[in-house]
């Protein structure tokens, strides 16, 4: 559309981006399987959660009619999966650092059997951890 520049396209895109950032939020929120760490109760019923998920897939057709009819070309991803899953992962090791049993002693005594069930658990997280990033992609292949 003539009467729009880039920083217009470039605003509206951002715009519609945190937009879907948040249509994905109330997507987690109600649907598939939910992460006992969540700390999100999803109190609708099953019905309830089907038309939020319709609602939320009509808003995005909505954002994408509305770019193409002011003739804005729709944002390019940001990045790769590959990548977000290793990052992801890195942050998940670094999270696994601080319960291992030397930093929770700075918090009180630990037994050694006590120790020793930490240590475990640690290692399999971090083997469960280490598993996530594909095999192959853009980063492995480096």
């Amino acid at each position: 559309m003539a009467g729009l520049n880039e920083n217009h396209h470039r605003a509206l895109r951002a715009a519609f981006r945190r937009i879907d950032e948040l249509l994905t939020q109330i997507e987690n929120a109600v649907g598939g399987e939910p992460s006992p760490f969540a700390g999100i109760s999803n109190d609708l019923a099953p019905a309830d959660r089907h038309a939020v998920t319709d609602r939320v897939a009509r808003v995005r057709r909505q954002m994408v009619d509305a770019l193409d009819r002011l003739g804005i070309p729709a944002p390019a991803p940001e990045a790769a999966s590959s990548w977000v899953i290793e990052t992801a992962v890195m942050f998940a090791e670094l999270a696994i650092e601080e319960v291992t049993p030397s930093r929770l002693r700075k918090y009180g005594r630990l037994d050694p059997a006590t120790m020793r069930a930490i240590d475990q658990v640690e290692q399999e997280l971090r083997g469960a951890i280490r598993a996530l990033p594909p095999k192959r992609g853009p980063l492995r292949e480096r």
